[in-house]
């Protein structure tokens, strides 16, 4: 099963806040199979998915991790980075401890309240940790968009070409394969 199709069956984290385009649920593309003779491929076809680091089959760090971390630098605050995420703010802090033991690193600077307020800032390891997810998941994309492109670059998909030719499957294919 892919990983988006695991995802899906695990739940995720019920946040859209992965580094690829969303599935659509109300026109589930990636569940098609290839368009019969004569009929033109589905449009907007493009690769999808969505990546999380494991430790022991156990997800620890992951988009909404990633966009957590990042509202925490935005706006200085744990409690609002939760509720820009409608989030409970408990439940923010129980998933940073979680990451945090699963990588062993401390991933913010917490200050309590007082005069001034309380907030959180992204320790060094933090910025690192959220810095090479980042990148990791550039590379990722690049890399799923060559693939795609290897694997798919032969089909006409998107919109018919001019005069609106039909989609052709490539010989021995009858266009009946499954997703």
């Amino acid at each position: 099963m892919s990983e988006a199709g695991q995802a899906t069956q695990q739940g995720g984290d019920g946040r859209p806040g992965h580094h690829r385009a969303r599935h659509n649920q109300s026109n589930p593309s990636h569940l098609r199979a290839p368009a019969p003779a004569g009929l033109v491929a589905p449009t907007g076809l493009h690769p999808e998915g969505r990546i999380w680091l494991q430790e022991r089959g156990l997800r620890v760090f992951g988009p909404g991790a990633q966009e957590l971390l990042r509202r925490v630098d935005e706006t200085g605050s744990l409690n609002q980075a939760a509720k820009e995420m409608k989030m409970a703010y408990s439940k923010a802090w129980r998933m940073v401890g979680e990451i945090e033991q699963g990588l062993g690193v401390t991933l913010l600077e917490r200050q309590t309240g007082g005069v001034v307020g309380g907030g959180s800032r992204l320790t060094a390891e933090g910025r690192l940790v959220l810095d090479r997810f980042d990148a990791f998941l550039r590379d990722v994309d690049g890399m799923l968009e060559t693939l795609f492109r290897r694997h798919f670059s032969d089909l006409s998909y998107g919109a018919p070409p001019p005069g609106g030719a039909p989609y052709d499957p490539p010989p021995g294919d009858a266009g009946a394969g499954g997703a």
